[in-house]
């Protein structure tokens, strides 16, 4: 295992931050912390959703259930459990209805009914295509996989 233990006293010895790579070279060979790696490899570039963290999987699915037009709560919520087989709670629904509108991924609509409809603006749809095709991508190639196995 490639690692480095800081020695207190060591001249300019110092804990590295959190997001620092722990990387010493001694003896003309270079090691580097594992975890630092693990930390890096696992790194993706923002997508949008994946910053509203347990709500980026309720994300998608309200995302994909607005592309056909507007729809208000209740409705989102049966289309989600038609398409997707999953049951949204009010909680999940409202909480990730609130995050999606303040990202700017959807708005609402004006109604004369007591319901708020929404719908996707056009950077939840840019959103919601590559996330979808990102997801596609993982399915395919795990799909693969499995005939291999």
């Amino acid at each position: 295992m490639l690692e480095k233990s800081f020695e207190a006293g060591e001249a300019g010895a110092r804990l590295p931050t959190v997001d620092e790579p722990v990387i010493v070279c001694e003896a003309n060979r270079l090691t580097v912390d594992p975890f630092t790696i693990y930390r890096v490899q696992m790194h993706r570039p923002s997508s949008g959703l994946a910053e509203l963290g347990r709500f980026e999987e309720p994300a998608v699915l309200i995302l994909t259930s607005l592309v056909p037009g507007p729809r208000h709560g209740y409705a989102i919520v049966k289309d989600v459990e038609e398409v997707a087989g999953v049951r949204l709670g009010p909680g999940t629904l409202y909480a990730t209805l609130a995050r999606l509108e303040a990202r700017g991924l959807i708005e609402g609509v004006a109604s004369d009914d007591r319901r708020r409809p929404y719908r996707i603006t056009g950077a939840g749809l840019e959103l919601l295509r590559g996330r979808l095709e990102r997801m596609e991508a993982i399915a395919r190639t795990g799909k693969r996989r499995l005939a291999k196995a």
